[in-house]
């Protein structure tokens, strides 16, 4: 397990800097509203296509059944959207809006029918959806790095992890903002992005250890994870880009072209590698990489039937 361990600490140490520093660095910057939804869509457009390209197919193959990772993937999709709903913390304006600054003309912020949750939302909120989210993030990158372990298949942790680094800063940044204006202290705010900013990697660590030996993985839960973070990251990827729809009418060959090239680099990446899982000695699952020969099988040679669940 060793040899793995270096990929978990090398993922856990991007996650948590793009946190800790990226939400400073994007606030020194000040991004203008243009500029905060073209990233947002291009980094949308990356969640979106590791969902449907990576994560919902590896799940699928570690489940055996389309129905069960279709279920776990409603499972995160609602957990993530009555999260939001309840808490209201996946807003990014208050990243770039400043002290009482009003996003340009035509915009979202300028109706009278957009969201304005940068004003009533409470830190705490935010704080508490952050971390949920975080936990999620930490728990899709320890599925991730256990089935590129058993598989050789980097490319679904290497993207989740790209979207999730890119995406931290911004995250970080909307609440150090409301930190700041419900009069915190830099101390809080700092206290605050530093314990957000660790619960990916203990989440990451936690869940890979947890998944057992990578020569040895339990499918059925690998599974439920993969699919389960799927329906979470579905969920992200359409709050920030749904409203576009909506809201955002400006720009709209730019943010347009920002979604496609988000979604060019899950394609990029590959197709995942086919594998079925099948029981192995004892209760255990194991995970059984498939090169068979789709020709009829030779009579001389005896071959056991594999069990799909």
């Amino acid at each position: 397990m060793l040899p793995w361990l270096a990929n978990v600490g090398l993922y856990a140490a991007a996650t948590f800097l793009a946190s800790l520093v990226g939400g400073g660095l994007l606030l020194l910057l000040r991004p203008t509203h243009n500029h905060l939804q073209t990233a947002l869509s291009f980094v949308g457009g990356l969640m979106l296509g590791m969902v449907l390209i990576h994560l919902i197919p590896h799940s699928i193959s570690c489940l055996s059944s389309v129905h069960a990772a279709m279920g776990w993937t409603l499972g995160g999709f609602l957990t993530l959207f009555f999260l939001q709903r309840v808490l209201g913390y996946h807003d990014h304006e208050v990243a770039v809006s400043g002290e009482g600054a009003s996003p340009p003309s035509g915009t979202a912020n300028s109706t009278p029918h957009a969201p304005v949750l940068s004003h009533r939302v409470s830190w705490i909120a935010v704080a508490l959806g952050l971390s949920l989210h975080s936990t999620i993030d930490g728990i899709t990158l320890g599925a991730a790095i256990n089935l590129h372990a058993h598989t050789g298949d980097s490319a679904l942790g290497l993207g989740m992890a790209l979207a999730i680094i890119l995406h931290k800063p911004f995250d970080a940044a909307a609440l150090l903002t409301l930190v700041h204006r419900a009069g915190g202290t830099n101390r809080l705010k700092w206290s605050l992005n530093l314990a957000i900013a660790s619960v990916t990697p203990a989440a990451l660590l936690v869940t890979f250890l947890g998944l057992g030996s990578p020569a040895d993985p339990h499918s059925e839960v690998l599974g439920c994870m993969l699919a389960f973070s799927a329906g979470a990251f579905l969920c992200i990827a359409c709050s920030d880009l749904l409203p576009e729809l909506k809201f955002h009418a400006h720009d709209r060959l730019r943010l347009s072209a920002a979604l496609v090239l988000g979604l060019a680099l899950p394609l990029a990446l590959g197709e995942p590698h086919e594998h079925n899982y099948t029981h192995t000695h004892g209760t255990v699952h194991g995970c059984v990489e498939s090169h068979a020969d789709p020709r009829p099988a030779n009579h001389g040679a005896a071959s056991a039937p594999c069990e799909l669940h």
